[in-house]
Formats: structure tokens, sequence, C-alpha cells
């Protein structure tokens, strides 16, 4: 599949920055994808995976409204 440079997603869920972030973990090194980097704090968790040459960041923020905004981050390293 030919990807561009990147795409990138932003959304808004109503779960922890935490609970996203280990939604993706799980899901994602069940294709085949592997952790880099994973940092939780206390309003925000960001996790870096790779597969090929695709690198895929997600960055969980949580807001003082109790919402989560999460944005993906796709780069093709091509």
């Amino acid at each position: 599949m030919q990807l561009p440079e990147g795409a990138q997603v932003v959304f808004e869920v109503q779960a922890s920055p935490k609970e996203v972030v280990t939604f993706y973990k799980d899901a994602m090194q069940k294709k085949g994808w592997s952790v880099v980097m994973q940092m939780d704090m206390q309003n925000n968790s960001i996790l870096n995976l790779a597969k090929d040459d695709m690198n895929l960041v997600i960055n969980a923020s949580a807001d003082q409204e109790g919402k989560t905004m999460v944005q993906l981050l796709l780069q093709n390293n091509k």
C-alpha cells in the first residue's frame, strides 16, 4: 500500500488517556506493530509504535470536562 508522508486524525472520546493508549497498544500489537515508547503522565499518555517503514504516534490528553482528545499520527518513513 502506498501512503503519503503522513496522515493525522484527531477525535474526542469518553475514556481516560491511559485507557486509550492501552486499547491501541493491545490492538496494534496483535497486528504486528512493536512498541517503541510509552509514557503515561497525569493527564496525558503517549504511545509510539512501529511496523516496517511506518511509525504511529498516539497522543491522548484529558481536559477539565473529563473528555480525552486523541491524536493519531501515522508517518511513512520510506
